[in-house]
């Protein structure tokens, strides 16, 4: 139930939590898909109450991001503090079929005089989620640059397949867009 905003009493160390949709819209019944393309609030809010906080953080690290994460409900619409590169680094793991393969700065290293490589970065991928649920995650994820809050992401693809998501924070404090096309990734 999507509705303009819900309470859940006794959450947040026994205070309630109240959590709005975006300017207080109502939605109604809503599929999560819907919820996904219309950065429904409220729906998110349940699903975490549902899977659990801790669930949702553990993928999240195994995902990329790697500034200390609460495992609070407030944590599914992003109360933790993240940083680009990690939410880059997320999304990148939904481009690469589920397996996250950690950023690096510098791939090799090779002497100009002798030809020799000097360096050559060995991290190994991992995958971290099943290629269906980052088949299905990506779906989702066009439909919010397709249709969705953030078709504005359209002019800067040139035709381009790319899935992504917006966010923004309370009172406008801070807007995000993290988003992937099959080989990038970014996050502003």
């Amino acid at each position: 139930e999507a509705s303009g905003s819900m309470v859940f009493p006794g959450i947040d160390n026994g205070e309630p939590w109240n959590v709005q949709n975006y300017e207080g819209s109502s939605f109604g019944t809503v599929t999560l898909l819907e919820a996904t393309i219309s950065s429904i609030n409220v729906v998110y809010a349940q699903v975490i109450l549902e899977v659990g906080p801790e669930n949702v953080v553990e993928v999240a690290r195994d995902m990329g991001i790697r500034t200390p994460l609460l495992a609070v409900p407030s944590a599914v619409l992003g109360s933790n503090p993240v940083n680009a590169l990690g939410m880059a680094s997320a999304y990148s793991t939904f481009a690469n079929e589920g397996a996250h393969h950690p950023p690096v700065a510098i791939t090799k290293i090779v002497d100009s005089t002798t030809g020799k490589t000097v360096f050559e970065d060995k991290s190994e991928e991992q995958e971290v989620l099943q290629a269906g649920t980052a088949y299905l995650a990506t779906s989702a994820l066009q439909k919010v640059i397709s249709s969705g809050t953030g078709t504005a992401a359209l002019a800067y693809l040139g035709g381009r397949p790319a899935a992504g998501k917006t966010g923004t924070a309370q009172e406008y404090r801070d807007a995000w867009f993290a988003g992937y096309t099959p080989d990038l990734a970014a996050a502003v």
